[in-house]
């Protein structure tokens, strides 16, 4: 039996004569290598999409919004719903045209408002409502129809992918994040008018809410998009490198943040293909 000399280095600190202290010394500095090395690799995400597409499933919503918290729960359980994440990509879009009522959502942003009306202008609709549920750049008014569902999931993750995307996100000290993204196109895709779109997103969020339709209701959500980067676009090019650092605010838990990226058609709406962190889990 081969015999590991670094196995107990209380043995080479007590006993230097036998070994050596300059050799117990190179072994503990080998174990601290070997420690910082983990560390490293479990504070890292790296990822990347399959060959058929995953369903961007997209949730416009709002904690003024009383008919909302049915579908913000929904959202929240549809990955549980086996749905891996090479199925769905769910991300909650906050909006700010309900803050009138009386309660400020205070995850809503108005760039979310503004998404959701090209979404709108995009699938001929008349107006922008709430909750809004839009599958694969289409809207999917049928979410709380669970065989519905399933259908509409399955014919999206059936169709092969239009672009590979690679994903990598790295942890540092204090709050900072960095992600990275490499995206490529099929040859068939370059023509058309594609964006890039990354989304930093948290989960465990509850909100007691005071005022306004949901008053005295404690409300739960995941997927809540904090911070939406792009278009980023490809410029006649196949290929696309998106670098991106994101600075966590210190109260919240980066056990909960999630980056997603996905690939959009500016004209007609269709992802070709997401990703998100999640796969990583």
């Amino acid at each position: 039996m081969t015999r590991n000399p670094c196995r107990t280095v209380m043995n080479l600190l007590t006993r230097p004569h036998r070994i050596g202290l300059h050799f117990a010394q190179q072994c503990l500095m080998l174990l601290a290598l070997a420690a910082i090395s983990l560390v490293a690799s479990a504070s890292q995400c790296k990822t990347s999409s399959g060959q058929y597409k995953t369903a961007l499933i997209e949730l416009y919503t709002s904690e003024g919004c009383s008919s909302c918290p049915p579908a913000d729960s929904w959202l929240r359980k549809l990955p549980k719903q086996d749905y891996a994440g090479n199925k769905v990509v769910p991300l909650a879009f906050h909006v700010d045209y309900w803050d009138y009522l009386g309660w400020s959502d205070g995850f809503a942003k108005k760039q979310y408002t503004q998404r959701q009306r090209r979404v709108a202008s995009i699938n001929r609709l008349n107006t922008i409502y709430t909750p809004q549920v839009v599958i694969d750049g289409r809207d999917f008014r049928f979410w709380f129809w669970g065989g519905r569902t399933r259908s509409k999931i399955s014919g999206v993750t059936r169709m092969p992918a239009q672009a590979k995307i690679e994903l990598i996100v790295n942890k540092t000290e204090g709050n900072k994040l960095m992600a990275t993204s490499n995206i490529m196109l099929l040859p068939q895709n370059y023509p058309k008018q594609l964006s890039v779109f990354m989304a930093l997103y948290q989960n465990n969020l509850t909100s007691s809410v005071s005022a306004g339709e949901n008053r005295g209701r404690q409300l739960k959500h995941d997927f809540v998009v904090r911070d939406l980067r792009g278009p980023f676009n490809f410029d006649g090019k196949s290929v696309k490198k998106i670098e991106q650092d994101f600075y966590l605010d210190k109260s919240w838990n980066p056990a909960d943040i999630g980056i997603a990226v996905f690939v959009q058609d500016q004209n007609n709406g269709e992802i070709l293909q997401a990703l998100s962190s999640e796969k990583c889990s």
